[in-house]
């Protein structure tokens, strides 16, 4: 399941806005794909790409692990899940302990955007499938019309 890059970088937004801290959202395959810190989007964070490997659900990075683990910074990092699957993984830079519950609390506004996203691209499908059924539906008329005015011109 890929996650929307727009949607990703709009929750990292939402979230730097409230906690003032670097945030990460990282891709199923640790991948960053949104961060406050552009540079680093493209890489690999090592502890998220443990997180969807199925290592570990969670993990909080000290100074020292930070120093050790490539593409870290101090901080907490926890997998999102959705439907039971893993959808991401959200990071928040500063101290692991005050960041977890923040962590959690991202997850948990994850999973409500991407129901919010999800819903809106079911609506649009819903919608262009009813627009091509009103296309085809008035080219059924429009040929069924100038079947009419061919006959009424062949009984004139």
């Amino acid at each position: 399941m890929t996650f929307p890059i727009e949607l990703a970088e709009k929750i990292v937004g939402m979230l730097h806005a409230v906690t003032k801290n670097n945030v990460n959202f990282m891709d199923d395959k640790g991948k960053i794909i949104a961060a406050i810190q552009k540079e680093r989007i493209g890489t690999i964070h090592e502890g998220a790409k443990r997180i969807m490997l199925g290592e570990i659900d969670e993990l909080a990075i000290t100074i020292e692990e930070a120093e050790r683990l490539q593409g870290v910074k101090p901080g907490y990092n926890g997998v999102i899940f959705y439907d039971n699957k893993k959808l991401g993984c959200i990071g928040l830079s500063g101290d692991p302990e005050k960041m977890r519950p923040l962590q959690q609390l991202a997850a948990i506004i994850v999973k409500n955007e991407y129901d919010k996203f999800m819903d809106n691209k079911n609506r649009e499908n819903v919608t262009e499938k009813v627009a091509m059924e009103i296309q085809e539906m008035s080219a059924a008329i429009e040929e069924v019309t100038a079947e009419s005015v061919e006959s009424l011109e062949h009984i004139k």
